[in-house]
């Protein structure tokens, strides 16, 4: 028997959730089949829904839209400037969809009283609403593993080791040992530099053994030349003093 009061407020507050819930065939089956399993919604009325939610109401909107434009563009007069045509357009593309939206209400308000246990539809909308609202349906519990058991979090790897490879660093020993042959080496460098500085100097200072024999050499051819004038010098003055 059709019910002829009006529809509960419940279903007024949540109607415009009704209409973005309920937007295919399939869906509605999916999210009303369990209630009419269990009782909560009465058999005719969930078909009569499975009929109504995915009907043509929910293209009240456009087919509006679209029928304020086509009047719009057909009052139109050839002394129209464009602005006034747009504003005409956009107003009638306004009024249609407006005029949409009250038939799409027309139309819900309608189908509620027709249903048979609105207080019954009511109950099935809020537990469907309870259901898409609570994530338990989404998350399924997983049992203790025991101890032979291997734990399920064993078979997944973190993100962040996915890239180990990538953003691990080298060895602190290996940088390490780098380290410390670079040190090793730019020490080496530094004081061969410096060795061979100081054993060029050094060598420069000590005389090789040709050139020691030739100083010596030198020196002695010197001092013999110094002797003979000398001698030369003596004999020259014992000449004069004979001679007074």
């Amino acid at each position: 028997m059709t019910s002829s009061t009006s529809p509960p407020r419940d279903l007024e507050r949540n109607l415009i959730w009704i209409e973005r819930t309920f937007t295919t065939r399939p869906a509605t089956e999916q999210l009303l089949g369990p209630e009419r399993e269990s009782g909560t919604i009465h058999p005719l009325d969930y078909d009569a829904a499975l009929d109504f939610f995915p009907g043509i109401h929910r293209h009240y909107n456009t087919i509006g839209t679209a029928v304020g434009i086509a009047v719009a563009l057909a009052a139109r007069r050839p002394a129209w400037t464009t602005q006034r045509l747009v504003s005409t357009v956009f107003f009638g593309a306004f009024t249609g969809r407006a005029v949409g939206t009250v038939f799409a209400v027309r139309s819900f308000y309608s189908f509620f009283r027709s249903i048979h246990d609105p207080a019954g539809f009511a109950t099935a909308m809020d537990n469907v609403k309870h259901r898409l609202d609570t994530p338990s349906s989404i998350h399924a519990q997983v049992p203790v593993p025991d101890d032979q058991t291997p734990s399920i979090r064993q078979f997944f790897i973190p993100f962040w080791q996915l890239f180990t490879d990538i953003i691990t660093p080298e060895p602190q020993e290996t940088a390490t040992a780098w380290g410390k042959i670079r040190t090793v080496n730019a020490n080496q460098s530094q004081q061969s530099s410096w060795d061979l500085i100081r054993q060029s100097h050094e060598r420069a200072r000590i005389p090789r053994p040709d050139q020691a024999s030739t100083s010596s050499d030198n020196r002695f051819r010197e001092e013999l030349t110094r002797s003979e004038e000398q001698a030369s010098f003596d004999a020259l003055i014992d000449k004069e003093r004979n001679m007074k």
